[in-house]
């Protein structure tokens, strides 16, 4: 009697395939960007990881707590992340002070990331094949090298995981069992209450999970705070099938997500104070109208890079473009035609009962709004870390372009797919070295947008780390020259070309950089130091006590002022005030050796001298 042969139930056979794709979608993701794992600290990784000294303690919870993101409360700077930093501290106790540990945490989330996406997607959809599709495109897209490939990224993935939890929690509220496809309805079946049909029951324990994990994402990052508006556009268009009565009967359970960011700002508030960040400079003394429109263009690019991720950038705040001076009536046009052409877009998709792409679309509309400057301004005009949430609802429209295609023609389906998702991996791959070190990252920056005066302000100092002190001061003029054309000064931009000026022999030019610093800026320290220590070179102390004793004054916990005023005090011939100030400095820095033979030689000319023997 032959042996019959049993195969697996359905459910289980569905469940097996969903794992290996979660598989691949974590497989490929740690693929692409474990080029990234030999990068090291640049741009902001270098106060917040670097020099950080906050990270050494990583069991003083209170420091993470009750102070800022950027340790000041300076307006721009006032941002509150408690749990990234502490997350920072925790993997330098695990793999030491180096780039290593933070950057293999960030390749992990990332992949981490792709496969909570495919899990919410698959569930939230019932069709496998557009889900792994998006995730696939989300977890190798090119515009994620800024989150994954640079340490300070980790903020955006572990905020976005969060959000992820939740909403697979929010889900589970909604429908805790398998819902059908994703099918809008026809007028006559919303008539007839057809959305509305066999709901089952709410399970509250899945919602306070979901408001829970909103919280905390928000003290990783604020991103997270786009969660119940994903929700509530997947609720409408997926679950409720389009019927917007149906989906507005949640409204309770969405305004419940006030309690999480209320508690968030209230926080926030007592720590780092209230208020907005400043406008960045290229968008300062904007009027609403242009703020509006140049964000606009602004938008539009961003959504045509996450789509065609060619250009990268890290730095796009361009002074040869203001917003003051950029909005003309042609710009206003384009930027009016590309918003009615999105919103064109949107409506014929509900129109067409296309749910999933109408999804997409607003998942990218609610998750870029709180960082668009268009409902109010953040202090960054544009960043590709921006683009990491929204680029998830631009995954999932492509995902389902392509999934369509193949169901239509399935040789160029999977061909166009192919290449696809090639472009994709090989744009991340040729990106992630870029962020290895200030010498790649700076020169490609300034390349991609010459009109950052940042950009070449970091250049000037890589050229004059490696001795070319020529280029060193051609670029650090193109940094304030972009600047201040702009009307806006750049004090540190002028110090810096000021030191290349006296290393290259040229110490008339750097006293006038330093006076023309200090005409704009009385109390900058910087040049108050730096013009003393040239006028004591050239022994008029008297005429650099003044500006020691300003040095001083501007920053009373450095040492270098104080060590500085010592020694034009002993110079001009007061030793009692000379005694005085290098004690001061040697109670700030007791390490530093060089203070105490100052401190030596100071007494010894204030010793008495010898009586000299009586003459026979």
């Amino acid at each position: 009697m032959a042996e019959q042969r049993t195969t697996p139930s359905e459910p289980a056979w569905d469940r097996r395939r969903d794992t290996i794709a979660a598989v691949a979608v974590a497989l490929l993701a740690v693929a692409v960007f474990a080029n990234s794992l030999p990068n090291g600290f640049v741009y902001d990784d270098v106060p917040i990881l670097a020099q950080n000294t906050r990270l050494d303690s990583p069991w003083d919870v209170r420091t993470f707590f009750g102070t800022s993101y950027w340790h000041t409360t300076q307006a721009g700077t006032r941002l509150y992340r408690p749990l990234t930093l502490w997350a920072f501290a925790i993997e330098r106790a695990l793999f030491g002070p180096g780039p290593a540990g933070v950057h293999v945490v960030n390749v992990v989330a990332n992949a981490a990331a792709g496969v909570l996406l495919f899990v919410f997607l698959r569930r939230l959809l019932g069709r496998r094949v557009p889900a792994l599709l998006a995730s696939l495109l989300f977890a190798v897209h090119p515009v994620h090298t800024e989150v994954v490939a640079n340490g300070v990224g980790q903020a955006e993935l572990l905020a976005f995981l969060c959000m992820m939890l939740g909403a697979l929690c929010h889900l589970h509220h909604l429908r805790p069992s398998a819902g059908p496809p994703a099918r809008s309805l026809s007028r006559a079946e919303r008539r007839r209450g057809a959305g509305t049909a066999g709901k089952p029951p709410r399970r509250g324990l899945g919602l306070g999970l979901a408001l829970g994990f909103t919280f905390v994402g928000l003290l990783f990052k604020e991103s997270a705070v786009v969660l119940p508006g994903i929700m509530a556009v997947a609720d409408w268009l997926i679950l409720q099938r389009g019927d917007l009565r149906a989906a507005a009967r949640h409204w309770r359970q969405y305004a419940l997500y006030a309690v999480p960011l209320g508690l968030y700002l209230v926080i926030r508030a007592a720590v780092v104070g209230r208020g907005m960040p400043a406008a960045q400079e290229v968008m300062a003394g904007a009027n609403a109208v242009q703020r509006v429109f140049y964000a606009g263009e602004m938008l539009l690019r961003g959504s045509g890079q996450t789509l065609v991720p060619w250009r990268l950038c890290a730095e796009y705040s361009d002074y040869t473009r203001l917003a003051t001076q950029a909005v003309t009536p042609l710009q206003i046009l384009l930027v009016s035609a590309g918003m009615i052409a999105v919103g064109v877009l949107l409506w014929w998709c509900l129109r067409r009962r296309l749910a999933v792409p109408a999804l997409g679309i607003c998942w990218f509309l609610v998750a870029i709004s709180p960082v668009s400057n268009i409902l109010f301004l953040i202090g960054t005009v544009r960043a590709e870390r921006l683009l990491f949430a929204p680029s998830a609802g631009i995954a999932l429209c492509l995902g389902w372009a392509l999934h369509r295609l193949w169901s239509w023609r399935r040789i160029p389906g999977a061909m166009v797919t192919a290449v696809v998702l090639t472009f994709y991996v090989c744009r991340t791959v040729v990106r992630n070295p870029v962020w290895r070190s200030t010498e790649t990252l700076w020169p490609a920056t300034v390349a991609e947008n010459p009109g950052t005066a940042i950009g070449w302000s970091f250049v000037g100092d890589i050229h004059r780390e490696h001795g070319d002190l020529e280029e060193a001061a051609l670029a650090y003029r193109r940094a304030f020259e972009l600047r201040e054309k702009a009307g806006f000064f750049y004090p540190e931009a002028r110090n810096h070309y000021a030191t290349v000026q006296i290393a290259l022999g040229n110490p008339q030019e750097a006293e006038e950089q330093y006076r023309t610093v200090l005409r704009r800026r009385p109390r900058q320290r910087t040049a108050l130091n730096n013009l003393g220590e040239l006028l004591l070179r050239r022994g008029a102390a008297a005429e650099a006590v003044p500006f020691f004793e300003g040095a001083t004054e501007a920053k009373p916990s450095d040492f270098r002022p104080w060590a500085n005023l010592s020694q034009a005090y002993a110079a001009a011939g007061r030793n009692q005030d000379a005694l005085a100030a290098v004690d001061r400095a040697i109670r700030l820095a007791p390490a530093e050796e060089d203070l105490e033979v100052i401190r030596r030689e100071l007494l010894r000319r204030l010793e008495p001298a010898p009586d000299t023997p009586p003459q026979p």
